[in-house]
């Protein structure tokens, strides 16, 4: 490890943590403090910024961050423009007012930029058996968002040509067969719910305010999970709190194969009128985005996340979140953390 990358790789181990609780100093020796902290600061983060893709990704202190769920949908947005799309660099002033999630999120993105460019749905292949994918022409594009709805300008400065229809329920990505039907949860599920039992063992978890944070993180992830993964699971499956103990105790770990997907058949192909362009509710993507992430999670290679709208970097960091698996490093997925993101495409 280089000189530099050693010492800006100390710096971001303690940006990158939460803060604790000091005793007070007198005002004048906190002021020699923090002017001594700020100029240090500052050339650690100028050495940083210098960093390569390779050396980012390689520090072990953006390994452990969720952040993908704890950003509300206005800071990840904010970020994602701002600087991620852009490629601005923030200052040091914009590094140091960030939360400790929105830092991982920024450096786990910059790190990417040398990544393989995104797939789209229409440049993805099937099998020979299959349809061609047809997308629509530009004509027939232009013309629907046309009479869809008229431009309007929002507050907040952007424009907004038209609204998608959005999809009633959760979208349906393959199916089993009825002999193959899952009877046990996903193993990624599993050790969601095992998570958050663990949490629910300690004594205090109740008046803990950390662990009221982690157990409502771990919470969002299952039902993230149970949402755009219901066909892995069985039947009228919910998650409950106060069985989630239950749940555990009731699987087995010591399967030979986490996952069976023999009987399972991927839906990649929609038909329909304007169906290319249905919108998924709560993330705001065509199912046709989704597919696309899904097909660039499976392959196990890091896409330069920069190229991707914002929606797109969420849905990606969620679906990523889930399976235990970094965003910013695909390659060092398995094949188990991947395999329930086959659409029976390829690029």
């Amino acid at each position: 490890m280089s000189k530099n990358m050693d010492s800006s790789s100390k710096w971001l181990a303690s940006v990158l943590s939460f803060p604790e609780n000091k005793k007070k100093s007198s005002s004048k020796r906190k002021r020699k403090r923090e002017s001594k902290r700020s100029q240090e600061d500052l050339e650690h983060f100028k050495e940083m910024l210098k960093l390569s893709s390779k050396e980012l990704k390689d520090m072990s202190q953006l390994s452990s961050i969720d952040d993908a769920f704890h950003l509300s949908w206005e800071s990840f947005s904010q970020v994602a423009v701002l600087f991620i799309k852009s490629r601005r660099s923030p200052t040091l002033n914009e590094f140091m007012e960030w939360d400790v999630y929105t830092r991982a999120l920024y450096l786990k993105a910059r790190s990417s930029r040398e990544g393989k460019p995104p797939v789209t749905y229409d440049s993805l292949k099937g099998p020979k058996n299959m349809e061609p994918i047809e997308p629509s022409s530009e004509e027939e594009e232009d013309q629907h968002m046309e009479s869809t709805q008229p431009s309007t300008k929002e507050e907040d400065g952007w424009i907004y040509d038209w609204v998608m229809p959005y999809v009633d329920g959760p979208i349906k990505f393959g199916s089993y067969s009825s002999e193959t039907k899952p009877t046990v949860i996903p193993h990624h599920l599993y050790l969601l719910v095992k998570e958050a039992a663990d949490i629910m063992k300690r004594s205090d978890w109740r008046s803990n305010p950390n662990d009221l944070k982690d157990l409502a993180t771990v919470e969002k992830k299952i039902r993230f999970f149970r949402y755009y993964f219901f066909s892995h699971m069985p039947t009228d499956w919910k998650y409950k709190r106060d069985y989630a103990s239950k749940e555990v105790e009731s699987y087995e770990t010591n399967r030979e194969t986490k996952y069976n997907m023999s009987g399972y058949t991927p839906i990649n192909s929609f038909r329909g009128e304007d169906v290319e362009l249905e919108c998924d509710e709560y993330s705001s993507l065509s199912r046709q985005d989704m597919i696309a992430i899904m097909c660039m999670i499976h392959s196990r290679e890091t896409p330069a996340i920069s190229k991707m709208i914002p929606h797109q970097i969420q849905f990606y960091c969620r679906m990523c979140s889930c399976f235990g698996i970094q965003y910013h490093r695909l390659e060092d997925a398995s094949e188990d953390d991947v395999c329930l993101m086959n659409v029976g495409l390829h690029s």
